[in-house]
Formats: C-alpha cells, structure tokens, sequence
C-alpha cells in the first residue's frame, strides 16, 4: 500500500509524455427534468402566482444542480501519458503506470427494457417488446458501455461522467496492450498458458473453462480471436461460425488475447510453410 500511495504522488513528468487530457462532463438534461418536475409540483395549485412561484422554483433548483454539476466537473480530469496516466476527482488524485495495470475491462452492460412483469399478459408484452428493440436498435443504443482498469488492491472505471469517454478507453486499452502483450508473449513462449478471465491460450490450445460449459480448441484450428465493443469471436479452420463468442465485459485484456493469437497464428503458419518448403517431392534426387 505505501508503494502506491507514492506512486499516486508521482510528478506526471515521470510519465513521460502528455498524449491526450480528457474533462468531467455536465448531464444538463437531468438537471432541467428535475428542475421541471419541482416547478410542476409547486404549480400544482394551478393559479397564476403558483406558476410563477413553480417556474422560479424549478428555473433555481435547475440552475443549482447544474452549478454543483458543473463544480464536480471540472474537479474530474484524467491525463493520458506515454507510460501511464494520472486521475484527479474531488479528494482522489492517484497515478497509474501502464506495467502496473493487470487488466483492462471494456464493460458494455444491456439497459434494462423494462422491469419485472405484473401477470401473463405483461411478461408476454414485455418479452415481445425486448425482442423487437434488441431486433431494431442498434448496440449502441441497448448497451451502456464503461472501461475499467485493475491493479492488486484497486480498480479505476471511467464512464459517462467522463467528456470523450470513448476515446479515453480506446487510448488506455492501446497503451495498456502495449504494455502486456510482450508479456504474454513471453509467457506462451516459455509455455505457459496465458489467463484471460475463462479463457486459457497455451501452447497447446485455447481452453474455454466456464463453470457451465467447458470446451477446448487446439492450437492447430485456431485462425484468430476478434474483438468488437461489446463481444469476444474465437475462430476455427474449416467453420464460418465462431467457435465462441463472449461477452467482452467477461474477457480482461480482450485486445492482448486477439494480439496473440495473431502472433501466434502467423508463427505457426510460417513454421509450416518452413517445413512444407524444405521437402523435397519424391524423384527429386539427382540421378547418376
């Protein structure tokens, strides 16, 4: 604990270099409803001096969430340096250096549709209805998505609240698997399997080791691990379906697994063509 409180006071020269800055961001939408629904309370009276006392009310009440929304805000910064990044709240300031970030989360969680049915005719509503939105809107839409990053003892997740939210998990997760890819290589190398919450990438395959549904791929079917937002596609030779698709809020590091896989799958393919290259086709010996 004493060695990251030191670290959480590290000069942010020590870093390295200034790669980008990201700001606290002001829901404005959520202080004009709660404004409004205060002016509407005190109007209830449904005269003219009750509407105006119910439009003041709701224009300061409005106007105070949003100066203490906007006061939180700008105390929230997170800087991205070249070797790590520094986080600053409201009595939080602590730095993170990229070797010392275990795991990088992409946590994209479903909104929920709608609460827990009242009687047949309402669960049979409610499940067409869910299966119509998850037909029509786009992920984007259904999911809210965060980013969290793990060392031993403590977690940092970076959400909404945060301006540019997006591009700050896409800059961590760049840096982060930078940082831990050589790693994992190195592991698989000295033939360790590599963890990646359930899934397990040794050398001699990718174990998937869910308490529900276990399966294993061998190392010579695998063509490669995608990632997207939201999901985790293993590949196999020989199949246009995935072998495994996982939700990527399961799998940490997701973008170090697809790195080396790749490295992995290209290694393996240059070994064969070695081998294929270095046979000679039967007659092919020189004749005296």
């Amino acid at each position: 604990m004493a060695e990251q409180a030191d670290k959480a006071h590290m000069a942010s020269g020590e870093l390295g270099d200034l790669v980008a800055g990201f700001r606290g961001r002001v829901v404005v939408v959520s202080w004009l409803v709660v404004g409004l629904v205060a002016g509407l309370i005190v109007w209830h009276g449904a005269s003219a001096a009750a509407a105006i006392v119910g439009a003041i009310v709701g224009a300061a009440v409005a106007a105070g969430l949003f100066v203490l929304g906007f006061r939180r805000s700008r105390q929230l910064a997170v800087q991205v340096y070249s070797g790590g990044l520094a986080y600053r709240a409201k009595g939080t300031q602590e730095t993170w250096a990229w070797d010392d970030v275990q795991e990088f989360f992409v946590l994209a969680e479903e909104r929920e549709i709608h609460g827990a049915p009242h009687g047949v005719a309402d669960a049979i509503f409610s499940t067409l209805l869910e299966a119509l939105v998850k037909l029509l809107l786009p992920k984007a839409v259904k999911f809210t998505v965060k980013y969290r990053i793990c060392r031993p003892g403590h977690q940092r997740t970076f959400d909404s609240l945060i301006s540019g939210q997006a591009r700050l998990g896409a800059t961590v997760e760049h840096f982060v698997t930078q940082a831990q890819l050589p790693k994992a290589l190195a592991s698989f190398g000295s033939g360790e399997a590599v963890r990646f919450g359930d899934l397990w990438l040794g050398p001699d395959g990718l174990t998937y080791a869910s308490a529900k549904h276990q399966r294993f791929l061998p190392l010579s079917a695998l063509t490669g691990v995608s990632v997207t937002r939201y999901d985790v596609k293993v590949h196999q030779a020989g199949h246009r379906l995935a072998w495994l698709i996982a939700k990527r809020s399961s799998v940490p590091n997701a973008a170090v697994l697809a790195g080396l896989a790749e490295h992995i799958v290209a290694a393996r393919d240059a070994n064969d063509g070695n081998e294929a290259a270095g046979q000679l086709p039967a007659g092919s010996g020189t004749q005296s």
